[in-house]
């Protein structure tokens, strides 16, 4: 019942490099545990593994599983994606009867779209005009409606006379309220202006006010001096500040971005451990003055915080985050990955 294992599976060197490298990650996360008990950091991926090993060999194979140090990226390199589809050549150039109801589907829903977006652009185009329209027919039958009320009303015996007393009574009701004394008549126009800009809108008002202001603007032109004679206006000249505007420019974009992330992007020691980094020390003397290190006499881990932003979509941190224009908050390898290049 057992499978029998062709020879070529047996590798016992793979064995050893794999088992040294799980008796590291057991080391590095008794580091991390440590640094999330205390707060340092909140999960493995915020944090910077340092690993320094001592054993040559073993640096050397641990070395494959770490192409960062030998292919470093600077953040201007990485870019956007940008998905070049090639067209696809046309098996057969004689179209046949799918084809060509396939083409004239296709024409009728580009004519449909073009429709609509014709219709769109000119509801955006009008749209102020179509409302005072809508507005001015709605004024047209309320006052048509209040007429046909009012006359209905007069037809009445007696109710004459009382709407007659009501419009009295209110109207010295409005004059005392609202127009008797200045601080009513103040209240009033602050009303009508309010009202003014819900109907008319704020721009037209705006226009308005700048036309008044440059109309007394010309009519301050030609001043008169004490003594009565006329001071001729002088022209007055405006310098212009200038402003300095300062632009970011864009790197050029890669032809593919997966060959401008190290590696593979997966066989990396940063996913052996989960984190978001890792760094291979040459020497010890850099873990001395960690607060989360362990030192032994072949293996040396210290942990510090990551460098970068967090990407939204992997969690990892980085610091090529915000390079893409397209979505600024990703990480390069997840880029590359939406752009199917990964």
């Amino acid at each position: 019942g057992w499978v029998k294992l062709e020879e070529k599976w047996h590798n016992p060197e793979l064995v050893k490099l794999w088992e040294e490298l799980r008796k590291t990650r057991t080391e590095v996360n008794k580091v991390l545990e440590k640094a999330r008990a205390e707060k340092a950091i909140g999960a493995p991926l915020e944090a910077k593994v340092l690993l320094y090993v001592k054993d040559t060999k073993l640096r050397e194979q641990i070395q494959v599983f770490h192409p960062l140090a030998n292919a470093e990226k600077t953040k201007s390199e990485f870019v956007e994606a940008k998905i070049e589809i090639e067209p696809e050549k046309a098996e057969n150039t004689t179209p046949n009867k799918s084809q060509k109801s396939s083409d004239d589907f296709d024409k009728n829903q580009e004519n449909l779209s073009d429709s609509s977006n014709k219709i769109s652009k000119l509801f955006s185009v009008y749209k102020k005009a179509l409302g005072g329209v809508f507005l001015l027919v709605i004024l047209l039958f309320s006052i048509k409606l209040a007429l046909i009320v009012v006359n209905t009303i007069d037809q009445l015996p007696v109710v004459n006379y009382i709407m007659i007393l009501v419009g009295i009574i209110y109207t010295i009701y409005f004059i005392t309220q609202n127009l008797l004394f200045a601080k009513s008549r103040k209240s009033f126009l602050e009303k009508i202006k309010f009202a003014a800009q819900d109907i008319l809108g704020q721009e037209t008002l705006l226009g308005n006010n700048k036309k008044l202001a440059d109309n007394t603007i010309k009519q301050s032109t030609t001043l008169v001096s004490p003594e009565g004679v006329f001071v001729p206006s002088q022209k007055v000249e405006f310098t212009p500040e200038i402003q300095v505007v300062e632009t970011e420019t864009l790197p050029q974009q890669p032809n593919n971005i997966k060959a401008m992330i190290p590696g593979n992007g997966v066989d990396e020691l940063r996913y052996l451990f989960i984190t978001s980094a890792v760094e291979l020390l040459e020497s010890p003397e850099a873990l001395t003055n960690l607060e989360y290190k362990s030192i032994s006499d072949s293996l040396g881990i210290g942990v510090v915080k990551a460098d970068g932003k967090k990407c939204d979509r992997c969690w990892n941190y980085s610091t090529h985050v915000g390079v893409s224009s397209e979505d600024p908050t990703i990480c390069e390898r997840c880029v590359a990955a939406l752009a199917a290049e990964f």
